[in-house]
C-alpha cells in the first residue's frame, strides 16, 4: 500500500510537469504568433515614416533606429516561434536529396565573404556529398553556423569549413579564432538566450538564440551538433549526421 501511494504521487507529480511544459510551449507559440501582426504594422509605419522624413535630419535617425528594433523584436518573436515548434515536435518539414557539397559552396562562397572582406576563408569541401534532408532547415542550420563564425572573430581573421563523408555520415567543421572566449562557453553554448560575457554582449549584435535553433534542426535530421574551445584559442563547432533520410 505504502508503494501504490508513492507511485499515485509521482504519477501525478510527472502529470503536472507534463501539463505545465505543455503550457509553457503553448505560450511561447501562441505569444509568438500573435506578435507578428502588430510588429509588421509597426514596421510598415515605421518605413513609411523613415521616408517622408527629411533625409538626414535627427527625426528620421532615431525613427531608423526605432525601425531597427522593431526588426530586432520580429527577429526574436520568430525564432522564438521556430523553437516552440521544435519543442512540441511540430516544425514542419519536407525531406528532399540535396548536393550538400555545392549548397555549403554556395553559402558560403562568394556573398558572404563580401560581407567580412577583412576575413581570410579556407575551405575543404569533399565533392559530390549528398544529404536528403529539410533544404530550408538546412540552410538555416549552415547560415547560422557561418554567420556565428563571422561574429565572433578577430580584426583580420579567418574561418575554415571542412566537410568529409563516408559510411553514411558526413561531418561539417566550421573554426575561427576569437578573443575574449568564456570559459563556460563549451558548456552553454546551445541554451537559449546564452550570449556569453554580458559586458560586451551589445557590442556584438545578436540572440543568442542561432545555435539553439541549430542544435533542434540538428536533431530532426538524426545528427549532432558540437563545439569546443581549442588550445589554439579557437571555437571549433562539429555538425554530424547521416546523409540519408532521419528515421
Amino acid at each position: 500500500k505504502e508503494f501504490e501511494k508513492v507511485t499515485q504521487v509521482f504519477e501525478d507529480l510527472r502529470e503536472r510537469l507534463s501539463q505545465s511544459f505543455t503550457k509553457a510551449r503553448r505560450f511561447a507559440s501562441d505569444a509568438s504568433h500573435e506578435l507578428r501582426t502588430p510588429l509588421t504594422i509597426l514596421r510598415g509605419n515605421a518605413e513609411q515614416l523613415i521616408a517622408e522624413l527629411p533625409v538626414g535630419s535627427g527625426a528620421q535617425v532615431r525613427m531608423r533606429l526605432m525601425s531597427d528594433e522593431i526588426e530586432r523584436l520580429i527577429e526574436i518573436t520568430e525564432k522564438l516561434l521556430l523553437l516552440s515548434r521544435a519543442d512540441a515536435n511540430s516544425l514542419g518539414q519536407t525531406f528532399t536529396t540535396v548536393d550538400l557539397s555545392e549548397l555549403l559552396t554556395q553559402l558560403i562562397t562568394p556573398d558572404h565573404d563580401d560581407d567580412q572582406p577583412l576575413l581570410t576563408l579556407t575551405h575543404q569541401i569533399q565533392p559530390g556529398l549528398a544529404w536528403h534532408c529539410d533544404k530550408t532547415l538546412a540552410v538555416q542550420l549552415i547560415h547560422n553556423l557561418f554567420e556565428n563564425a563571422q561574429k565572433y572573430n578577430l580584426e583580420r581573421g579567418w574561418i575554415h569549413v571542412t566537410l568529409t563523408g563516408g559510411q553514411g555520415r558526413f561531418q561539417l567543421t566550421m573554426e575561427n579564432p576569437c578573443l575574449d572566449i568564456p570559459p563556460d562557453l563549451s558548456d552553454h553554448a546551445f541554451e537559449r538566450f546564452y550570449r556569453g560575457d554580458a559586458s560586451r554582449a551589445r557590442q556584438i549584435d545578436g540572440l543568442g538564440l542561432g545555435l539553439s535553433i541549430c542544435s533542434e534542426i540538428a536533431k530532426i535530421h538524426q545528427g549532432n551538433l558540437s563545439l569546443r574551445v581549442t588550445d589554439k584559442n579557437t571555437v571549433l563547432t562539429t555538425l554530424t549526421a547521416p546523409q540519408n533520410k532521419a528515421g
